[in-house]
């Protein structure tokens, strides 16, 4: 078990030091990909020469890879290819991509569609970057059925699935630990963080109603062999949780 933390550059001299597992988020803030970011990259790089992990999120607002549209597809494909190109020149072992799945579209067509079109698209990406592993993590999905068929479909050795698990708490509508028993042995990396199930707030895990549905023990146990980032918007008590779970973990 690693334990990380999701963060902007500006962040990156504040935490290096304290994890060994980093997520660097930029890449998925609106238009950070569309300046030059070569400086970036030499930061990164010569910051973060002896760090195990580092996971980079992709980049996500507007953007949906199910997309039928053929104008609108090509978009997609150049912000996923540039994120990649960006996780790539900082040595990132993974890329995490949040699903742009609506659930609310309850017809079949837009659900084969989706499936469908996602699969193609995801296929191409992760025959043409094998070295890098991509992972689609849920966001507003009621249960994983719709990830599990994209993965399924897939099927490449470097793509995966990543879980998000204040998404989860927020938009399931089936117990946490029977979504993650769901997509057990094809994740590697959590999202961890809570809310108070009226809005994705991204609060510490320990606040809000987390650990009302499970226990920390729980938590622990259930990601004991997996990469933990801490992923609340306020970073005041990241340090303490994570000295917290390390002293609570047995293994």
């Amino acid at each position: 078990m690693k334990i990380g933390v999701g963060f902007c550059l500006s962040e990156l001299e504040k935490y290096s030091p304290h994890f060994e597992l980093l997520n660097i988020e930029n890449p998925l803030y609106p238009n950070y990909l569309t300046k030059k970011v070569s400086k970036d990259i030499k930061f990164i790089n010569g910051r973060t020469k002896n760090k195990a992990v580092i996971i980079v999120d992709g980049a996500y607002i507007d953007l949906n890879p199910g997309t039928s549209e053929v104008q609108i597809r090509k978009i997609v494909m150049k912000k996923i290819d540039d994120s990649i190109q960006f996780a790539l020149n900082i040595n990132a072992q993974e890329i995490v991509f949040l699903s742009t799945y609506i659930p609310q579209i309850e017809v079949d067509f837009y659900i084969k569609s989706h499936i469908d079109n996602s699969i193609v698209f995801w296929s191409n990406f992760a025959e043409k970057y094998k070295t890098i592993k991509i992972s689609l993590c849920n966001t507003f999905e009621y249960n994983p059925e719709i990830l599990l068929s994209i993965y399924r479909g897939v099927n490449k050795p470097n793509f995966n699935l990543a879980f998000d698990i204040g998404h989860a708490l927020a938009y399931s509508k089936i117990p946490l630990v029977d979504w993650i028993n769901s997509i057990n042995g094809i994740f590697d990396t959590v999202y961890l963080h809570s809310n108070d199930q009226l809005g994705d707030k991204h609060l510490n895990f320990d606040e809000g109603c987390l650990l009302k549905h499970v226990t920390e023990e729980q938590i622990l146990k259930l990601f004991e062999k997996k990469n933990i980032i801490l992923k609340s918007f306020s970073k005041n008590r990241v340090l303490e949780l994570k000295t917290r779970l390390e002293k609570n973990s047995v293994f």
